[in-house]
């Protein structure tokens, strides 16, 4: 516990205490649309979807920022090994940091929307995807506090891994794109 910061610490207390009985089933289903399974099957339906279009530039983008954010976080967790808060909503087997959820939601949808918004060309609707897009990332990070699986720190620090991947998948894709004449 040496690695938990006052912070973390506080954060983790706030949200035991305003838990409320009504909201966690809400926000348990909002946390499983990053679980590692669902994200599993929506990065190989949107590879095959990608495949199909002969998007190649995307489905190498997404291939990279998926498959290694979940490396990185893998490596990362156990090499940690950083338990996790006391009084969670559910048990999760794995160490806490840092947040998976946090990451996918960053690394995958993250570069999933980001495609989306490149493909608008209407500015006030690229905008508005934008702002839900960060909403959603947001309330991924959100919902792990709320449940009491990860700390803060934890939900940051998988918002940063998911931020870098994000960053090489686009590139990637950009790259990809030019070199191939392929969208």
């Amino acid at each position: 516990m040496q690695y938990i910061s006052p912070i973390d610490r506080a954060v983790d207390q706030w949200f035991l205490l305003e838990r409320m009985d009504w909201l966690t089933p809400l926000v348990f289903y909002f946390t499983e649309l990053a679980e590692w399974r669902v994200v599993m099957v929506l990065a190989i339906v949107s590879l095959v979807y990608f495949w199909r279009k002969k998007e190649m530039a995307k489905m190498v983008g997404l291939a990279v920022s998926s498959m290694g954010s979940v490396v990185t976080v893998f490596i990362m967790k156990n090499w940690i090994a950083r338990p996790r808060p006391m009084h969670s909503v559910y048990t999760e087997s794995l160490a806490s940091f840092p947040s998976f959820h946090a990451t996918a939601a960053v690394a995958f949808y993250g570069l999933l929307f980001y495609f989306l918004i490149s493909g608008v060309a209407n500015k006030t609707h690229q905008k508005i995807y934008a702002i839900f897009t960060a909403l959603f990332i947001l309330f991924i990070g959100f919902s792990r506090l709320y449940l009491g699986v990860h700390f803060l720190s934890d939900v940051v620090a998988g918002y940063l891994v998911g931020i870098v991947w994000l960053a090489l998948g686009v590139l990637i894709a950009k790259k990809y794109s030019k070199n191939k004449n392929i969208s």
